[in-house]
């Protein structure tokens, strides 16, 4: 071999020679087209003789080459056979070369890592499979590669017995032979388990004369049982004899996945768990027939989406918090959940997610199977109702009650609130029974507690004590007169006769009332001292009382408070003062908001005595509504008169929020007064953001995309979460005036009103500050970046009559 036809790295000074023989004698000296070739580049270092001949470049030209010139398949496709040779556990790949005439060869290339002199490179041999017979010829050249091959690789007779004339050492490894000699001139229909099979595939090779992948389940030379693959030809030998060519591959591993597969897409298709899949990305990629059947959405419908979409909204964000929490540190997590069908309905499902690895570790999918429970919990739900229900009139029985007010008292203890209960006794029932008999006795009994039941809130419990007496458990009341209030309604709910039949019957109650912490420590002292009070007011002729005669006093007081803010709405009581909010840096009027006042028969009234009061009653509801329309109505006539102002802010309590219609009812007064939504501006609490629901939520939603403003109130004393800014489309936030009084000294006071007003720029609110009384408070919350400001440093609640006189110009 001339050095000049030597690789550069072979020419290199301290080359042995020894190797350049050896290089000559395996590379250079091969029939068979070999390229030697850097992986990283893919450069052609080295050709021999026959890939000159095969390509039909000069070397000089080839070394000048990159593989990817020849090839001609792209880039992606060459990727993917060799996925699928790797796939298909195949050592050679099959790709289309363009030699020097431009004819495309079909050619089979194996290759594989080689190291000469301390570097890598790619020893790659090139087989023209471009005419199949050349597949066969100089069978002696490829010996090494022969016996070097994963797969099997055969010559045996034709007929039942198949005497194995040749093989390689992988031939004999997949029938567990104990050596290659041990398995040459073995009898192939030792193969098999029925030799009649051997009989039939040789009779089927030799009229068809070859065989393409057949699949045949043979066994090893030990027994095992085995599925291999056979391609096969039969070829004229000189003498004129027939023989079997062949390649085998084990495919026992791939049978045993697809056996696996089909058992796992009969077990997904058919099983009553719905089975969701989703990729890394928590995207949805299946979902089988039982999915559809419990939650009505199609595969179709999902596929690509978040699961989220099943979310009911009855869990909070720590619950999937934790969830993720548990599946990532323990590869799975089982519960209870509740979500959404698409029809909208929710339901209890037992479900278990878990991890899908990759062989590097690395999460690949998510598979969440789960069972709908509904029937379970509703036959949970069948038991404990028949534990905690009175079985006449279907209300909480005792054990419920007293369950319920001890995790009332509880609640309290942690809060600090109070609890409240009220002990109904019917008078004179024994009359009714005496004289119409038990069963009328009893249908009144239903009749009475299905009243009582409507009188009460959903928060509240009606319970059965036992024959005519009933149990009320009023939970967080702000004072004795909130449950006197709910004592005067059940009172109230009796007035009228009841119709049993063509009878009417009358009927009354006494009613005693007791308060936790106040009258006792325990459950059952708590209903002995409200049974007590009740035994006074029958004894006192009274309709209530409560233990203690200075909380009747308040009671009746609050009571009859009520009944004056019924009065008071007839007779045109209410009245509206407007409070300036001003630009802190040039001191411009942008807005005014909305304070009812009451001027009574007996002079003015707190809005803090009444306004609880008026929730109490559902009075807030018309009375709110007054004032959001007296609000609207006027401000639209002063913006007729000149008035330059953003909007008006109306306070809206949690009781108005929570009504059905609220953002219509809103809707409405506007049109009404003909004031342009931007130009309204609700006020909510911090606190009473707290536990909305999303239909709720939504009717937010909806008044702000009609223009309608937000604000949250008395910012920062609430329940220190952020979580609702998320969800609500808030505009303005209000900081509390609790926060502002000691300003600018208090440095507390400093760092609170500073973080409220820097987070409420980074979201996008704009910041008004309450109660701003001095000019050092002004000038503090102008450079801390607070853009409004209200208060008596800029005026107090005004008349209407004094906002003209102050501000509109004449």
């Amino acid at each position: 071999m001339e050095p000049e036809q030597l690789p550069e790295f072979l020419r290199a000074p301290g080359v042995p020679d020894g190797l350049v023989s050896i290089y000559a004698e395996m590379f250079t000296r091969n029939s068979a087209p070999k390229l030697l070739i850097e992986p990283e580049t893919g450069r052609i270092v080295d050709a021999n003789p026959a890939a000159l001949e095969f390509y039909g470049y000069s070397l000089e030209v080839l070394r000048s080459m990159e593989i990817q010139s020849i090839n001609q398949l792209p880039a992606l496709e060459v990727q993917r056979e060799m996925d699928r040779a790797h796939s298909e556990q195949r050592r050679y790949f099959e790709f289309k070369h363009r030699i020097s005439s431009g004819e495309i060869k079909f050619v089979k290339v194996y290759s594989g890592p080689v190291e000469i002199l301390g570097k890598r490179y790619l020893h790659s041999i090139i087989h023209d499979y471009t005419e199949p017979q050349l597949l066969h010829k100089n069978l002696e050249e490829f010996k090494e590669l022969f016996e070097a091959l994963p797969v099997g690789v055969y010559r045996n007779e034709p007929g039942i017995d198949g005497r194995f004339l040749n093989a390689n050492p992988a031939m004999a490894a997949i029938f567990e032979a104990d050596s290659l000699d041990d398995f040459l001139f073995r009898k192939a229909s030792e193969l098999y388990d029925d030799p009649e099979e051997r009989r039939r595939f040789s009779e089927r090779l030799l009229a068809e004369g070859e065989v393409d992948r057949a699949e045949l389940k043979l066994k090893t030379l030990k027994g095992r049982p085995i599925w291999v693959s056979i391609t096969a030809t039969t070829r004229a030998r000189e003498d004129g004899t027939i023989v079997f060519d062949g390649i085998v591959e084990d495919i026992s591993q791939r049978k045993k996945q697809e056996s696996e597969l089909r058992q796992a897409a009969a077990v997904f298709e058919h099983t009553q768990e719905g089975i969701l899949i989703t990729d890394s990305d928590v995207r949805i990629t299946a979902v089988n027939k039982a999915f559809t059947r419990i939650t009505g959405y199609s595969e179709e419908e999902v596929l690509g989406r978040n699961p989220r979409l099943l979310a009911s909204g009855f869990h909070s964000s720590a619950f999937y918090e934790a969830m993720w929490s548990t599946l990532k540190s323990q590869g799975f997590w089982s519960g209870e959940i509740w979500n959404r069908r698409k029809d909208g309905t929710v339901f209890p499902e037992l479900s278990t997610i878990t991890e899908v690895r990759n062989n590097a570790g690395v999460v690949v999918q998510y598979l969440a199977i789960f069972s709908d429970i509904s029937s379970i919990k509703d036959y949970q739900h069948k038991l404990e109702r028949m534990a905690h229900s009175d079985p006449l009139t279907g209300l909480a029985n005792r054990l419920l009650f007293e369950e319920r007010l001890g995790q009332a008292m509880t609640l309290a203890d942690r809060s600090g609130d109070k609890v409240g209960i009220i002990f109904l006794d019917l008078n004179n029932f024994k009359d009714v029974n005496d004289s119409l008999g038990h069963p009328i006795g009893d249908r009144l009994l239903r009749d009475v507690g299905a009243r009582l039941s409507e009188a009460i809130r959903t928060d509240q419990t009606l319970a059965r004590f036992g024959g005519d007496e009933f149990l009320v458990l009023v939970p967080g009341p702000q004072s004795a007169g909130e449950v006197a209030l709910v004592a005067d309604d059940l009172v109230q709910c009796l007035e009228e006769a009841f119709t049993l039949g063509d009878r009417k019957i009358a009927i009354s109650a006494s009613l005693g009332m007791s308060l936790y912490p106040e009258h006792a420590n325990t459950v059952e002292e708590l209903i002995q001292q409200a049974d007590t009070a009740m035994y006074r007011a029958k004894k006192e002729g009274v309709r209530y009382r409560f233990f203690s005669q200075d909380l009747t006093d308040e009671a009746l007081k609050r009571i009859r408070l009520g009944s004056e803010i019924r009065r008071g709405l007839d007779a045109g009581e209410f009245l509206l003062h407007y409070q300036p909010q001003i630009n802190l840096s040039d001191g411009k009027l942008t807005g005014l908001e909305a304070l009812i006042r009451w001027q009574g028969p007996d002079g003015l009234i707190n809005p803090d005595e009444f306004i609880p009061v008026a929730e109490q009653l559902g009075l807030i509801i018309p009375l709110g509504e007054w004032v959001m329309e007296e609000a609207c109505r006027q401000t639209r006539s002063w913006i007729s008169m000149g008035l330059d102002i953003n909007c008006i802010a109306v306070n809206v309590s949690p009781v108005q929020i929570q009504n059905g219609d609220f953002s219509s009812r809103v809707l409405n007064i506007l049109s009404r007064t003909g004031l342009p939504p931007s130009r309204l501006e609700i006020e909510i609490t911090e606190n009473s953001l707290i536990g909305l629901d999303n239909a709720i939520l939504e009717q937010l939603h909806l008044l702000r995309e009609q223009g309608v403003r937000i604000a949250i109130d008395d910012f920062g004393v609430g329940y220190s979460s952020l979580s609702y800014l998320r969800d609500l489309p808030v505009d303005r936030l209000k900081i509390d005036r609790s926060f502002i009084n000691g300003l600018p000294d208090d440095s507390s006071l400093v760092a609170i009103s500073r973080a409220i007003i820097a987070l409420g720029e980074t979201l996008g609110f704009t910041v008004i500050a309450e109660g701003v009384e001095t000019e050092p408070q002004r000038v503090h919350l102008l450079e801390s970046g607070c853009h409004e400001g209200q208060g008596f440093l800029f005026g107090h609640p005004m008349a209407d009559r004094a906002i003209e006189s102050a501000y509109i110009r004449k």
